[in-house]
């Protein structure tokens, strides 16, 4: 369908929602100002690996076991948060297998993070509270800093924990999310993603006017050392 429907940048684009959509959720757990900023999604090309990263400083994922135990179900479209999340359908998880072999997450969920329990995939409320972080700073499954690698020829996710650092090689941030996509496929070569950039900052552009109007959401692309605000 993203091949159809505006190729890689609309795929690339629910990536950017998910980063906006993690900066919203902080900014009302954390009872932010509306006119405060929010945030900043930087979206690089790396070139030297033939890569694209694309960094958050939101939340980070707030149940990266959802991911493997219901991927096909985005955990957006069950749990409403009340911070107007615009993906909720799970769409950005798995366009990625229309252009790239890898989609790998690096995540580290922000130290103040409690969530309401929302609902079950069936849609019954939950009934226990859910604080993601314990007092010795881990997340109810033990895992604040995760790994997340999805592959294109299979629907399971394979999570590990990984330390500080192993985050923080790609994030300047002190919390949120890394995507990493690559093994670009043959109809999908690397330099066609760079040479349609201007398409890619055209719809980042119309889509998010009003957050970088606004100021409330800093999105950053950056090739090399050029950087594109």
């Amino acid at each position: 369908a993203f091949h159809h429907f505006g190729g890689f940048a609309a795929m690339a684009k629910e990536h950017f929602e998910n980063g906006a959509d993690a900066l919203k959720v902080l900014a009302k757990l954390l009872k932010l100002n509306s006119s405060t900023k929010l945030g900043t999604i930087r979206f690089i090309y790396d070139n030297e690996n033939e890569r694209i990263i694309v960094i958050d400083n939101g939340t980070g994922i707030v149940d990266p076991f959802w991911i493997v135990k219901y991927p096909l179900l985005s955990r957006k479209g069950i749990f409403d948060l009340g911070a107007g999340q615009v993906g909720k359908r799970g769409r950005g998880l798995h366009g990625f297998r229309g252009f790239c072999k890898n989609l790998t997450y690096y995540t580290c969920l922000e130290n103040t993070v409690t969530l309401d329990p929302g609902k079950k995939p069936d849609g019954t409320p939950k009934n226990e509270t859910l604080n993601y972080l314990n007092e010795n700073n881990l997340s109810k499954d033990g895992y604040r800093y995760c790994k997340l690698e999805l592959e294109k020829d299979s629907i399971s996710t394979k999570i590990s924990q990984v330390t500080p650092t192993e985050f923080h090689k790609y994030s300047k941030f002190s919390h949120g999310t890394v995507a990493i996509f690559s093994g670009w496929l043959s109809d999908t070569p690397y330099e066609e993603l760079k040479r349609k950039k201007p398409e890619l900052i055209q719809g980042i552009q119309h889509h998010f006017r009003h957050d970088l109007e606004t100021g409330l959401v800093e999105i950053i692309i950056e090739d090399g050392k050029k950087i594109d605000q």
